[in-house]
């Protein structure tokens, strides 16, 4: 009976391999996990994570793009001036990455210009045929120590970068005369290329000779905005009049014009526009006299006030009809209106901290006393003021 109970006759069983313990499945889970799964995965996951995930295969790289047309529909790539920024050797890639990834469902775009001028050099595959960023329809593009090679780069693609854009804003910031001639062909090369856009131009100088003279190399061009911003801490002298007769001479249109951190100066005569305007925008800038603002304002009205209507008369001519026992119709007379002009200048608003030279001994209520000025004087235009405020003694301190 003990020789019955030894286990010295029992075969031994064959080990087992590490893959059977591993793996008690027949075939792989993860490859086999329906899309709606991964899609749940993916939606958990970072950026970084989806692009090292999106080269596992064909299938998940389909869904991770679907994904990302969803849930990206503007990028901003920038360079701060002349600041240079490190970037590993595959910068460039990741560009194209991003490019591949996004280019067929962004609308809004925001870069530098010499991003675009090279943009030749990423590599995305596509079709000669189709644009880089063909849905984008909102651009913004920072313009900066432009070279010449840039430009020449940029003419070389313009036509395979954008369909038609909608919303154009040139930010253009002038540090020298060395790149005025360069930043005027860039903003008509964006011009002809999109004639439908509505094209805001952003003027970023430290003195306002060089933005007179980067207006004087652009030619007869209808912005929607223009805004002039000084970068200049001590506010230095902007004479409206000479902005006035530059815009005239080059006929240089826009329905929006904006003010930034300039002291305002204007001779009283001149009108203070040369074109009719929806909104004229002054913000946080110190107006050097009150009086002679109200003035060019007046002038602008003057300039612009409708003829008088001319009454004229015209007989009709009798036609050769045997007599009739009916009564001769009545002449007609005809009365031909001279059509008015629209206002020069619709609406005036004044924000920010300004300072109201003439005005200053009414302290935080000057900019009432502007209102009722310019609404006694030019009763056509809307003033608005609400958004301006003053800096209190105590919080100088």
């Amino acid at each position: 009976m003990s020789s019955f109970r030894s286990n010295s006759w029992r075969t031994p069983l064959p080990p087992r391999s590490a893959a059977s313990f591993a793996c008690p499945f027949p075939f792989r889970v993860i490859p086999n996990l329906p899309d709606v799964v991964l899609r749940k995965v993916f939606s958990m996951l970072s950026y970084k994570e989806l692009c090292a995930c999106e080269v596992v295969c064909r299938r998940w790289q389909t869904i991770i793009h679907q994904q990302m047309k969803k849930d990206i529909q503007e990028i901003t790539l920038e360079s701060i001036g002349s600041y240079k920024i490190s970037c590993p050797s595959t910068s460039a890639d990741f560009l194209g990455g991003v490019i591949r990834r996004h280019r067929l469902s962004l609308s809004r775009l925001t870069t530098d210009f010499r991003f675009l001028s090279t943009i030749d050099s990423i590599k995305v595959n596509k079709d000669a045929r189709r644009k880089y960023f063909g849905k984008v329809d909102d651009l913004w593009v920072l313009i900066v120590g432009l070279r010449d090679e840039d430009v020449q780069h940029y003419r070389a693609v313009e036509e395979r970068i954008f369909n038609e854009l909608t919303t154009l804003t040139l930010q253009l910031m002038i540090s020298s005369r060395n790149v005025i001639a360069q930043n005027a062909i860039v903003v008509s090369l964006f011009s002809l290329r999109h004639p439908q856009a509505h094209i805001t131009l952003e003027l970023h100088a430290d003195n306002a000779n060089l933005v007179f003279t980067q207006l004087e190399a652009l030619e007869s061009i209808a912005f929607l905005k223009i805004k002039i911003i000084c970068t200049e801490f001590n506010l230095p002298t902007l004479p409206l009049e000479k902005l006035s007769e530059i815009l005239a001479t080059k006929r240089i249109g826009a329905k929006i014009i904006t003010f930034r951190d300039w002291t305002l100066s204007c001779d009283g005569v001149t009108p203070v526009v040369p074109c009719p305007l929806d909104t004229f925008r002054i913000s946080s800038c110190t107006i050097d006299s009150v009086d002679a603002l109200v003035d060019s304002f007046k002038a602008a009205v003057k300039q612009a006030a409708p003829k008088k209507l001319v009454k004229k008369v015209v007989k009709k001519k009798a036609e050769e009809q045997p007599p009739s026992d009916e009564e001769p119709k009545p002449k007609k007379k005809i009365v031909r209106k001279v059509k008015k002009r629209p206002p020069v200048v619709k609406r005036v608003e004044v924000a920010g901290q300004c300072t109201l030279r003439g005005l200053d001994f009414l302290h935080h209520k000057a900019h009432m006393e502007l209102e009722n000025r310019l609404s006694a004087c030019v009763p056509s235009i809307e003033v608005d003021t609400s958004e301006i405020y003053y800096w209190d003694n105590h919080m100088t301190d």
